[in-house]
């Protein structure tokens, strides 16, 4: 079952940060419970076409140690920011300069099968390449991270947990819950240039979580 959630900002280009001129729009998310090697998510909002918009896509898989490999995104090939890995569940960041199109395919390409696969999207404006500023990730519960931060930047987070529950976040605002069998949650913050410390509270006490966070 593929299920797509909450189109937010489709095709609408945010204001500019102040200082940075960077910008963060989530736009949507969508699960699927099928198993595979291999994943597409069709006709997902990018946000308004721009030259400098970036794709942020968050994923997380289920049951199985696959990771992904690959990632297009709107049929541009997208570069790893950040991954982790936490008993049988994955949590990874990927970002690609994609810009035509408001909607586009994220396809997923794994290392193996996992059973289930969560995606998160966000439009950003603004960036000059795909390198992140700062990275972090854990497996603890809580998932937190201290992140180095530009002055006008944004950070985003994401995780995953086994067995569902709710996701709470600590100095970022949710964007998204997604259910299949495990939680995923997403969250993003505007920065300011000072050091950030994010924190994603999962009910579930699973120990196969994993969360990852980045600034931009």
């Amino acid at each position: 079952m593929l299920r797509v959630n909450n189109f937010i900002g489709f095709g609408a280009r945010p204001a500019a940060g102040s200082a940075g001129g960077k910008s963060v729009n989530w736009q949507t998310s969508a699960t699927s419970g099928a198993s595979g090697s291999s994943y597409t998510f069709s006709s997902q909002a990018l946000g308004s076409a721009a030259s400098d918009r970036y794709v942020i896509v968050s994923v997380g898989l289920g049951a199985n140690s696959a990771t992904v490999s690959s990632m297009t995104i709107g049929g541009v090939s997208a570069t790893s920011v950040v991954a982790a890995s936490g008993g049988h569940h994955n949590a990874s960041m990927w970002i690609a300069n994609v810009p035509t199109g408001t909607t586009g395919d994220v396809v997923l390409t794994l290392s193996g099968s996992s059973d289930r696969a969560t995606i998160g999207v966000w439009a950003s404006y603004g960036l000059a390449s795909t390198t992140a500023h700062d990275t972090g990730s854990s497996t603890a519960r809580p998932a937190t991270d201290t992140l180095t931060t530009l002055a006008g930047g944004f950070a985003v987070g994401y995780c995953c947990n086994q067995d569902g529950g709710t996701v709470s976040w600590t100095n970022a605002t949710e964007r998204f819950d997604e259910v299949q069998g495990q939680v995923s949650s997403g969250a993003d913050a505007t920065t300011d240039g000072s050091s950030l410390s994010i924190t994603a509270t999962q009910t579930s006490t699973n120990t196969n979580r994993a969360a990852v966070f980045a600034t931009f």
